[in-house]
């Protein structure tokens, strides 16, 4: 109830979100229902690849849809809009090119459901595409102990989320 000062929404406690409900980081784990299948092949020793599908809903349309920070995308109740967040496809490759090198690259598409639709500065379809690139360094005396390094550049056009977030990340 938002005019009740309660807080009842489950609020996760670990990160990571883009791993299990969509790479496009629309969604938190908050007022969530993900029906997801996963299909994986590996085509050869040093090549993975992954499509994902997510089927987004809310638990509740007394509760707001929320953003993958946590923060309501949709404040209040979305009432009207009914439950349907959308759909989301996840296409991901995974070529380990030597010991120490690794090249990522995904592309996600996002169809916008009910919510989606009747939120002020949304958009139906959304599309982002990523290449990442992961290298291994040897920590001099260390031995086999290493540090994991690695770079995010995607882009993103008609997001769902109206636009604000360029995917722009560095991980260290």
């Amino acid at each position: 109830d938002p005019a009740d000062n309660k807080h009842q929404t489950f609020d996760g406690v670990f990160g990571a979100i883009d791993t299990f409900y969509g790479r496009m980081n629309l969604v938190a784990w908050m007022n969530l229902m993900d029906y997801q299948a996963i299909f994986q092949v590996k085509p050869a020793k040093a090549v993975a690849l992954e499509c994902n599908y997510h089927y987004l809903t809310l638990a509740s349309d007394a509760d707001a849809w929320y953003f993958c920070n946590g923060l309501p995308e949709r404040n209040g109740r979305v009432g009207g809009s009914g439950t349907y967040l959308g759909q989301e496809v996840d296409l991901l490759a995974k070529w380990k090119v030597t010991k120490n090198l690794e090249l990522f690259a995904g592309y996600a598409h996002f169809w916008g459901g009910s919510v989606v639709a009747d939120t002020p500065q949304g958009r139906n379809d959304a599309d982002w595409a990523f290449i990442q690139f992961n290298v291994q360094f040897l920590i001099p005396g260390q031995g086999a102990t290493s540090h994991d390094s690695s770079a995010t550049l995607g882009c993103g056009g008609n997001r769902a989320d109206g636009g604000r977030g360029h995917r722009r990340r560095l991980r260290q």
